[in-house]
């Protein structure tokens, strides 16, 4: 088997299939894998589309147990979300905050369930973590960086912001020639979204370990293997075009103790690319858009991924490592716990999910 080392802040772009004919070697990083809440969306005919668990969800984080194995001493594993991210920027309503608020909570424990159960012995600790980091550091310090970015890299932050702006409105822009002008103008007009974004694409600096400030994590003075899927790509850059201007001015644009982690970026790519797990996959034309996903509202079962081709590799990935028939058990079995934790959130938050 094949053993690389990675270099730091050079996205390392590997198949899925092909993570257990590697051997990369961390140096005695920990890993780290980062999730967010989507805000919700509203189709053209008023439903409201939000991204409760699905059963997918495992598959996005199992490359860690591939790459952990395979180290001489057992990492440590942070789950991060950067919920507080996007409650700041991405929701629309306070009621919309606390149901984002709510489904990531419960995705931290059914995650956490899962590890306990099938992998509890791959880590040296799991850390279910929400960054505080990005919050520490205010709108017009990060625009700074920002500013400071298209001053060295006018064309790459052109093609950042094309990037965001898709990521935005992924039906209303595609790579079309017909489509640049429309292109242009969002650009141009619509500022605050696009700034929003570019904020929080930043904010991946601090939630991925790559500057730190006292208090957020048990820093490992080796820093981070960060791992993502494609879209984590984009994101990746653009915390490397930061990290070089902070790096550069070292703590000019901060008023607090910083460290910098030397830090590797893996991507894990697949050969369909979907809408991450955590996220959902949604199907239907733009009006009639509905969530593509077994989860415990709509009470589809696993085995609805198999009329799925797209998904269906990820949960083919997820019974890799645990048999289907485990996998299945355990989800039949984390209903109650889920309907469970819905009506306690509810009853706490005051909402309805």
């Amino acid at each position: 088997m094949k053993s690389i080392t990675l270099k730091p802040r050079t996205p390392f772009h590997i198949f899925r299939e092909e993570l257990n004919d590697l051997s990369i070697d961390l140096e005695e990083r920990d890993i780290l894998i980062g999730f967010n809440e989507p805000g919700e969306k509203t189709t053209k005919n008023g439903r409201v589309i939000s991204s409760p668990l699905n059963a997918r969800l495992p598959s996005y984080f199992l490359p860690a147990v591939d790459i952990a194995r395979k180290q001489k001493k057992r990492p440590q594993f942070y789950i991060v979300s950067g919920i507080n991210v996007a409650l700041k920027w991405s929701a629309t309503s306070e009621k919309e905050r606390l149901r984002m608020l709510t489904q990531n909570k419960i995705k931290f424990d059914f995650l956490k369930q899962f590890f306990e159960k099938f992998f509890p012995e791959t880590f040296s600790i799991i850390e279910y973590h929400v960054s505080q980091d990005p919050l520490r550091v205010s709108d017009e310090k990060i625009l700074e960086i920002w500013n400071a970015i298209e001053n060295l890299h006018p064309t790459k932050s052109k093609e950042i912001k094309k990037t965001l702006a898709r990521f935005k409105h992924p039906g209303r822009f595609n790579i079309s020639e017909q489509q640049n002008s429309e292109l242009e103008e969002y650009l141009s007009e619509n500022k605050q979204e696009l700034l929003n974004a570019i904020k929080y694409a930043i904010s991946h600096l601090f939630a991925c370990g790559d500057v730190n400030f006292d208090g957020d994590y048990y820093i490992n003075p080796k820093g981070f293997a960060s791992i993502g899927g494609h879209q984590e790509a984009y994101f990746n850059e653009v915390r490397n075009l930061a990290f070089e201007v902070v790096k550069k001015n070292g703590q000019k644009f901060f008023d607090l103790p910083t460290r910098l982690r030397n830090n590797i970026q893996i991507i894990v790519d697949k050969h369909q690319n979907t809408p991450p797990p955590y996220s959902g996959a949604t199907k239907g034309r733009s009006n009639e858009r509905e969530l593509d996903e077994a989860t415990y509202e709509n009470a589809l079962s696993i085995n609805y991924y198999d009329t799925r081709p797209k998904l269906q590799s990820d949960m083919e990935y997820i019974y890799q490592h645990v048999p289907k028939e485990k996998y299945a058990a355990f989800w039949d079995h984390y209903r109650d716990r889920y309907l469970d934790l819905k009506s306690q959130y509810e009853v706490a938050y005051k909402i309805k999910l």
